[in-house]
């Protein structure tokens, strides 16, 4: 499954591998959770900081991996196929967490040459006309999302909204978009 998802989806940025160690000391991996980019701060930011202040960059040829970190978020927006200058929204729900977490995405996407926005919960879009295009309060098309909320509860919104509006709803113009 991985490596089809890898395969088909070579645009992700982020991705965590959840483990656990069992009685006996064997690894078992739990899954592996594309949509969340918790403790990229602290192993870029945090690990490098602790790294340099027991000397570890003061040896030769060695650094952190907090170190590489940077470097390797930056090469991975860069490859992402999003024009340079064009916006991300950065979509995260009301948790302070996913929100610094986001910050610190937005600043390796932004010294790649894309533009952020952060956007939390859904009150940053409306609907742009009657043909479905969503746009932000800025006016600017949403095409590239990163984002941390779970596609599950997307999906759950969508159906209790195709059920309160029923089948022949449209969308109007300036209308909020109702995501969770």
């Amino acid at each position: 499954r991985l490596r089809k998802s890898w395969a088909t989806q070579p645009h992700t940025i982020t991705g965590r591998f959840d483990f656990v160690v069992d009685n006996n000391d064997n690894l078992k991996t739990f899954e592996y959770n594309a949509d969340s980019a918790s403790t990229l701060l602290e192993c870029a930011r945090i690990q490098d900081k602790y790294a340099k202040s027991i000397g570890i960059d003061e040896e030769e040829g060695s650094q952190s991996s907090g170190h590489w970190m940077v470097f390797r978020l930056k090469a991975a927006w860069r490859a992402a196929n999003v024009p340079k200058g064009a916006r991300v929204h950065f979509c995260v729900d009301n948790d302070d967490e996913e929100q610094y977490t986001a910050l610190y995405l937005m600043e390796m996407a932004t010294d790649a040459g894309l533009d952020c926005k952060l956007c939390v919960m859904f009150d940053e879009f409306s609907f742009k006309g009657s043909d479905g295009t969503i746009v932000d309060k800025d006016g600017i098309e949403v095409k590239y999302v990163w984002k941390t909320w779970m596609w599950e509860s997307a999906f759950a919104d969508y159906f209790k909204a195709k059920t309160e509006r029923g089948d022949a709803w449209q969308p109007s113009e300036n209308e909020k978009v109702r995501l969770t």
